[in-house]
């Protein structure tokens, strides 16, 4: 399926698209990078979770490759990966960004799922509009009623798009079913499911309605608060093809357009509007889930700064954490808001008001001073008195896994103040911590080990490095195969995958537009599932030193072509040799063994006119 996908653009198309995309760039917008390398820029992983940089930028060859989980190709591949798209979106998008037109196909599979992707966005938009008309009517007396105890008046109903869906079983599916969609369509979108007869049935029943939008102000999905204690408090729509909770954030449709250099996230749908209404139009929510790298993604596009006010329990406390570590680890600046008794924003503003809420945004803490007051509050005993060895004890072995001195001797000093001692008697038990075997075992295992050292991976010996290696020559220089004085052949290469490789990287190394960038499509393509294969290639190509000096090139594809021929003349010896001696056929023998030993003289004069 996938390459079928890829031939939908053509060619010449997706060639133009990597040449002007500049994949440092690209990368960096999504992943700081640093240059640790002649050639090759190092960063953070994007899509898994690491400590040490493993993920490799080569800007000459235009790929990206990660030493840790293993993902790697070109521009194209990197914004599949990070925008969970497919190949064809990935070059629609990478096409918008660099002013490249993509003629409209004519092919009926891809006429097929455009179609589908504008059925289920136009079924969405007609369930929203019979929800929010639900809404106002009689049947949604009972939701309006709780929003109105929650302060949300009718233009901000209005505003948000909010609904009601009805307590009946079907009344949406047969709405939309009168207006022409099937049951499948209804079924794709979301909006229902089967019951135990097999009837189709409403997803949502009995909730206040929250429409959730992309970026683009596209209407994807819904999420549903119950209005009766039967069933889960708040329900989302399951992921479907036009929809990845994963991906999106409620409320950034309203954000992108706030004017403030920064963005809160928040937890909840009516903490976002609370938000709005207090004049705060820089909030988010994740969807029913932990932040995730892409939407991680998403707050970095929309601003550098973001502050984190979730709950204040443990699940928030973790919540806090790990969105921290998130998006630190792309280069966003992150805060804490810690509303007092544990309310959350739609609460707090509600009792005390837009003002006093507005006052807390001037008491943010760093992620590690929010740690550390999660430590004094959980070392209160009953009486509200600080149990000074409990938070002493806690506190310190949270300082002694901070790398940076500067921080450290800085919480330390809070720290001292807090217990009544001085900044260097808990610098002093911070340090003996850190030389704590116990204390290290931990970073002792896994720290400060050469990321290559600790998981680069040895590639099978069934693959070749020199195949390997002149495939990665012939596709970054094929402009100067013309100059030489022989012909590289696929023949020249073992039968196999990087044979395959071969000849499609030399019969497309006659297009100029033809770059190194254009490779990892090519393995992908024809490895068919072979990780070893294409993590070989890839390592392989991000570890190979540019060859700045054009005499250099020449020397290094004239000297593997001479050893993948002189290997090729053994090789066609060997298998003339094993086909006379399957035979039966007497004369038939002698003519393998005639060319076997012709062969074999040709293989020695080649070798003779080298040396």
């Amino acid at each position: 399926m996938k390459k079928f996908l890829a031939g939908l653009i053509p060619e010449n198309i997706i060639n133009e698209v990597l040449a002007r995309t500049d994949i440092v760039e690209l990368v960096s917008s999504y992943v700081p990078l640093d240059k640790k390398s002649a050639a090759n820029l190092f960063g953070l992983c994007p899509f898994h979770e690491e400590d040490t940089p493993s993920f490799s930028v080569a800007p000459r060859k235009q790929i990206f490759y990660c030493f840790g989980c293993h993902k790697g190709g070109n521009a194209i591949k990197f914004i599949q990966e990070i925008e969970h798209l497919s190949f064809p979106e990935a070059v629609r998008l990478l096409a918008k960004r660099v002013n490249v037109d993509i003629p409209e196909t004519d092919d009926p599979q891809m006429l097929e799922m455009i179609k589908l992707r504008k059925r289920l966005l136009a079924v969405m938009l007609d369930a929203a509009r019979f929800y929010h008309l639900k809404l106002l009517d009689e049947e949604g007396l009972k939701a309006r009623s709780y929003l109105k105890g929650r302060a949300v008046s009718k233009g901000i109903a209005q505003r948000f798009g909010l609904g009601y869906a009805p307590a009946a079983w079907d009344k949406l599916c047969r709405h939309l079913q009168s207006k022409g969609y099937s049951q499948d369509e209804l079924l794709k979108a979301g909006l229902a499911t089967r019951s135990r007869q097999n009837t189709l049935i409403d997803f949502f029943r009995n909730r206040v309605i929250f429409p959730v939008f992309d970026r683009q102000g596209n209407l994807l999905a819904f999420g549903g608060r119950a209005l009766e204690d039967s069933g889960p408090k708040f329900l989302n729509t399951n992921d479907t093809a036009i929809y990845h909770k994963g991906k999106h954030l409620y409320g950034l449709n309203f954000a992108k357009k706030s004017k403030s250099d920064k963005i809160i996230i928040v937890e909840g749908y009516f903490d976002v509007i609370r938000l709005y209404l207090a004049g705060i139009d820089y909030a988010v929510a994740t969807l029913g889930t932990a932040l995730t790298s892409s939407q991680a993604n998403l707050l970095k596009q929309q601003s550098n700064n973001v502050i984190t006010c979730f709950d204040a329990d443990s699940a928030g406390r973790k919540a806090t954490l790990k969105s921290a570590r998130i998006l630190e680890k792309i280069g966003v600046n992150v805060q804490v808001l810690l509303i007092p008794e544990n309310k959350d924003p739609d609460d707090y503003i509600r009792e005390y008001g837009a003002n006093r809420f507005s006052a807390l945004l001037n008491e943010i803490m760093e992620p590690l001073e929010f740690e550390l007051e999660m430590i004094r509050q959980d070392s209160l005993a009953e009486d509200g008195s600080l149990q000074i060895s409990a938070y002493q004890n806690a506190a310190a072995s949270l300082l002694a896994k901070e790398k940076n001195a500067i921080l450290r001797e800085l919480y330390a000093a809070k720290v001292a103040e807090e217990i009544g001692t001085t900044t260097g008697a808990v610098l002093a038990e911070i340090a003996r911590r850190q030389n704590s075997p116990k204390e290290n075992q931990s970073d002792f295992l896994t720290g400060d080990i050469p990321p290559r050292s600790r998981i680069r991976s040895q590639s099978p010996e069934s693959i070749k490095s020199d195949e390997i290696q002149m495939i990665l020559l012939i596709s970054e220089y094929s402009d100067m195969l013309s100059e030489f004085d022989f012909t590289i052949e696929p023949d020249d290469f073992e039968d196999g995958p990087l044979r395959d490789i071969a000849e499609k990287v030399l019969s497309r190394g006659q297009n100029e537009s033809f770059t190194a960038a254009n490779l990892p499509a090519i393995v992908e393509e024809i490895s068919d599932g072979n990780e070893s294969l294409m993590r070989s290639i890839m390592e392989a190509s991000i570890n190979t030193a540019e060859l700045n000096n054009p005499m250099q090139r020449k020397e290094a594809i004239r000297r593997l072509f001479h050893k993948l021929r002189s290997e090729r003349f053994v090789r066609e010896a060997q298998e003339l040799l094993e086909m006379a001696k399957a035979s039966d056929d007497p004369q038939l023998k002698a003519e393998y063994l005639e060319k076997y030993k012709e062969k074999q003289s040709e293989g020695i004069r080649w070798k003779q006119n080298i040396y």
